[in-house]
């Protein structure tokens, strides 16, 4: 027989989406019925074990609503190495999760793994929509040695090598049909031909030398005959049949001589769809999903760094990563749900953003107490530190509060007896309510002022300020033609701006031009229509102006679109008004758009028109990609094929020839040749009314359900930030983590010396500033291919280690107030600091 002496492990599983076609607690009520069949299952001896998909959310979510009895069957199986898990805290989307997001994600779900004596140390990928050059380095760095992918790669064998950014390898099980870990077959009374046609292909291949079949699927569990099944079947064909966990599939698969190797981000969609239109599908989600992570980590865990854990807050951080990561799952956060899931989406992320807010000023209170109940105790400091190791200038936002009885009129700021310059926006008289637990709640007359100011921090630095009530002072604005600092001179035209470099001379026209293209797609695919046009805005109004602080540019644009098809003779419009403003000494341009959408199958974005380049870059989590510019995309799809139409995934930075683009959330960009000069496109909005068609002409095929999803059309108002820099000598991811950083700020009582805490020399990637196991732990990146040195400078003396993201030593780097080191090309960097 052709099968016969194969040795054939089978791992019962099944790949739980927390929420897709169904909402959460539709899902919740399926899994705990999913759950007690498997635990039924393996204690009548119809299976002998059970892979629970890799993600321990799922105990989390069982254990909510079912009796602790009950979840101690699960949990007896799970030590008994019956059931394994882990893993991961949740399957995310590797594309659209923050690097610091994907660390916690293991982190979170390693440690409940053991807590309940789990230990499946393995990369499960089954289903992620692409993945990430940087992926191997992060499972070595957590000592995992081997990983289960599908989608993105089609090597010859299955059996093979997956090579990071860094030249890290692990040995990758390649699920290699088109259908890969969906196999259901054996709930089918074909199941023989459909098993043997399985086995015949694997056999095509150039190497399957740990034959596997994964008996299960998307929220269902295997059938309580498939081992006489399979039993059956392989005395026929002279197969032994062996039940596995998934530790067992690492062993066999570390055993391999692997004869191919696989590269860095894989996307190829030869095999099955990637399905990368998913980047921008409800793009606002990308967006409240990238605030309320620099929340969590530039603010939440910096503060819980800065205090060294003082308010012993370890469990609530994890509560609130948690909160998080479960937005993160790769049908949640694609956006390629039913509209209950986006709600739903929002909802959360709005009570973790309320519980951040919150824990940051009881931080911030505890380290400078605001007095309110003695209306004679004047809160006369502002507090303010600085969130990240750069040296730099930052324009300042704040809320100061006189009491009433106190007010002049104006406030000023004083560092020391010097003046700091100061702009206030806003005077209010009004009533506030103050709330402390240790404190009755109190009223008082008031005088809110909303100012901004300039800084110069050395890095991570914390600066008193002295508030002094002031008579009114007027500050002059003068409207003005153009705008202008140090780099640049901007000036509106009918469509865009145009951008005069003032380092390199060059002008730089139709900068900034709203456009829209039809689109016929769905939440996971863009689909144009043949010959399709795209709309250019018009500019309808443009206003500049000037302060002592900054300039601005306010810009209306109007895109009339053409009535969709399906919409007879609606009008369709979007107004985008966008405020652009340039700092003294910032070769920033810093944008702000606010998006007001009134049509449907569409797709928004911003264009920029540059002199000709080759490649372009972007990052993702822990990665900055080299990407070739492409021609225009094909026409077409043939069925079952993905056509390539164009887009690059990019976490928060592009780098297009002349152009740097940094971001909040603007997940997706292409950019195309167009005669001799090149075209970059950042998106705004994909709106489209359909969770999956099976008619679109860049895909050949489907990709889930075809609900209706009107709320994905994008219908109201949606903010976007981001900056633009001109000129390649002031390139820097530096940038980046500016713009999604705000320094910390607290009016007080009390005043405090000013302490710096951590300055770098040289260009790494911040990524961040923890707490953890009793020390303070930075991490960086180094974004280039080549070996970078970086000088760590501190307030006072360290003991430095080099770290894995196990939180492991490595390396002793030195005792002192600064260490140099040497960070290997796209190397990520975790240094561990303890008192000397």
């Amino acid at each position: 027989m052709k099968f016969e002496n194969m040795v054939l492990s089978v791992v019962h599983h099944t790949h739980w989406d927390r929420e897709w076609y169904q909402s959460f607690e539709a899902m919740q009520i399926r899994l705990r019925d999913a759950l007690r069949t498997v635990v039924k299952r393996i204690e009548q001896g119809e299976i002998d074990s059970f892979y629970l998909d890799g993600q321990t959310c799922v105990l989390d979510d069982y254990r909510e609503i079912v009796s602790e009895e009950e979840f101690g069957h699960l949990e007896k199986l799970i030590r008994s190495g019956k059931v394994s898990v882990g893993p991961w805290y949740v399957l995310a989307d590797e594309f659209l999760c923050p690097p610091e997001a994907c660390i916690k994600n293991l982190e979170i779900g390693r440690r409940m793994a053991k807590k309940y004596g789990s230990f499946c140390d393995i990369g499960y990928l089954p289903d992620t929509f692409g993945h990430i050059g940087s992926m191997p380095q992060i499972l070595k760095e957590f000592g995992i040695a081997c990983a289960v992918i599908w989608r993105g790669a089609d090597p010859k064998a299955c059996e093979v090598l997956w090579e990071g950014n860094d030249k890290s390898r692990v040995a990758v099980l390649v699920l290699s049909t088109r259908d890969g870990y969906y196999q259901t077959f054996l709930k089918h009374e074909t199941y023989e031909k459909e098993l043997d046609a399985y086995l015949e292909f694997h056999q095509s291949k150039d190497g399957w030398n740990c034959p596997v079949l994964f008996n299960g699927a998307d929220h269902t569990i295997c059938s309580g005959d498939a081992m006489q099944k399979l039993r059956r079947y392989g005395e026929c064909r002279g197969i032994r049949i062996q039940e596995v966990l998934m530790d067992q599939v690492c062993e066999n698969l570390l055993k391999q001589n692997f004869q191919e190797v696989i590269k860095g981000e894989l996307r190829d969609p030869a095999k099955i769809y990637v399905l990368s239109g998913t980047w921008s599908t409800r793009m606002y989600l990308k967006v409240l999903n990238q605030k309320c992570g620099d929340a969590l980590i530039h603010r939440a865990e910096f503060l819980n760094a800065w205090e060294n854990g003082a308010s012993e807050s370890d469990a609530l951080l994890e509560r609130l990563w948690k909160r998080y990561l479960v937005n993160q799952a790769h049908d949640s956060i694609c956006g390629c749900s039913i509209d209950q899931v986006e709600s739903d989406m929002k909802n959360r992320y709005r009570r973790l953003m309320d519980s951040v807010e919150e824990y940051e000023q009881a931080v911030l209170n505890r380290l400078f107490s605001y007095h309110y109940p003695d209306s004679s105790e004047r809160n006369r400091w502002l507090h303010v530190i600085c969130n990240t190791p750069y040296c730099n200038k930052r324009l300042i936002e704040a809320r100061i509060l006189i009491n009433r009885a106190h007010d002049q009129g104006s406030v000023s700021l004083y560092d020391g007896e010097k003046p700091v310059r100061l702009n206030v926006v806003q005077r209010t008289e009004k009533e506030e309510f103050f709330h402390d637990t240790q404190l009755e709640p109190w009223y008082d007359d008031v005088v809110e002022y909303l100012v901004e100011f300039e800084l110069e921090f050395k890095g991570m630095e914390h600066i008193c300020l002295e508030i002094r009530p002031c008579s009114i002072r007027e500050e002059e604005t003068k409207p003005a033609d153009m705008i202008f600092n140090d780099y640049y001179e901007l000036t509106a035209g009918k469509r865009g701006i145009t951008v005069k470099s003032k380092a390199n001379g060059r002008i730089y026209e139709n900068q900034h031009v709203w456009t829209s293209l039809p689109d016929d797609g769905d939440s996971y695919t863009f689909s144009p229509p043949p010959k399709a046009l795209p709309v250019l805005g018009r500019v309808v109004r443009s206003e500049c102006r000037k302060d002592s602080m900054k300039q601005t540019m306010d810009i209306t644009w109007l895109l009339e679109l053409p009535p969709h098809p399906s919409e007879e003779g609606k009008e369709e419009k979007v107004t985008v008004v966008t405020r652009i403003q340039l700092l003294d000494g910032d070769p920033m341009i810093y944008v702000r758009s606010r998006v007001s959408n009134q049509a449907a199958n569409h797709k928004l974005r911003i264009e920029f028109t540059l002199p000709a380049f080759l490649y372009h870059e972007s990052d993702t989590a822990f990665d900055l990609v080299k990407r070739p510019v492409r021609a225009p995309f094909p026409a077409a799809a043939a069925k079952g094929e993905e056509a390539a139409v164009g887009q690059d995934p990019t976490s928060s930075q592009i780098y297009a020839g002349d152009l740097q683009i940094v971001h909040i959330g603007m997940q997706e960009y292409e950019v195309e040749r167009s005669g001799e000069q090149c075209v970059c496109r950042l998106t705004a909005l994909r709106c489209i009314g359909a969770l999956s068609r099976r008619d679109l002409r860049t895909r050949g095929g489907g990709a889930g359900p075809g609900y209706q999803t009107p709320d994905a059309q994008g219908n109201g108002e949606w903010e976007f930030e981001y900056g633009l820099i001109y000129g390649p000598e002031f390139f820097t991811p530096e940038h980046a983590v500016r713009l999604k950083t705000e320094p910390l700020v607290k009016q007080s009582c009390c005043r405090a010396d000013r302490e710096l805490r951590l300055w770098i020399e040289g260009e790494p990637l911040y990524s961040s500033y923890q707490f953890s196991g009793g020390h303070e732990v930075l991490r960086l990146f180094n974004q280039q291919e080549e070996e970078e040195t970086w000088t760590l400078h501190f307030g006072e003396k360290k003991r430095v280690w080099l770290s894995d993201l196990k939180g492991q030593k490595k390396e002793f780097l030195g005792d002192g107030l600064e260490i140099v080191i040497t960070a290997p090309g796209k190397k990520i960097i975790t240094v561990r600091m303890e008192k000397s």
